[in-house]
């Protein structure tokens, strides 16, 4: 049995290879939602529209495969002293609907009042297959 030992893999163009491992996250977004809405660092995104208070619509640069794919969406808001448990899910009745190949809409919020809000610390990951 033979081992291989690199310390960096690159593309033939020579740039950074992209990560397509089955059970890898294909898309993640931290963002700011609270204030400016300004992006800390995101993979496969593309842009994100604010609709209302704590909902989004996330479109994302290499779509996946279909609509099935797994997210998961972690959300706190720490401005003023507000810290509280939020929820995240893809809308009240639609939420089939709102989670395309392409995109996908959340709303979050406080699960003890029920209402959305914006929070200052949010992160979002799916992880599916690659068209």
């Amino acid at each position: 049995m033979s081992t291989i030992k690199v310390d960096t893999v690159q593309s033939t163009g020579g740039g950074a290879v992209t990560l397509t491992n089955q059970h890898a996250a294909k898309a993640w977004l931290s963002f700011d939602a609270d204030t400016s809405n300004a992006v800390d660092d995101s993979f496969n995104h593309s842009s994100t529209v604010d609709n209302n208070a704590g909902d989004y619509t996330h479109s994302w640069t290499n779509a996946c495969e279909g609509a099935t794919y797994s997210f998961h969406v972690t959300c706190t808001n720490d401005a003023g002293g507000a810290v509280g448990y939020v929820y995240g899910y893809t809308g009240a009745t639609a939420c089939r609907t709102n989670r395309t190949a392409s995109a996908h809409r959340v709303t979050v919020g406080y699960a003890a009042d029920g209402n959305n809000s914006d929070m200052k610390m949010y992160c979002y990951t799916w992880h599916g297959d690659l068209a």
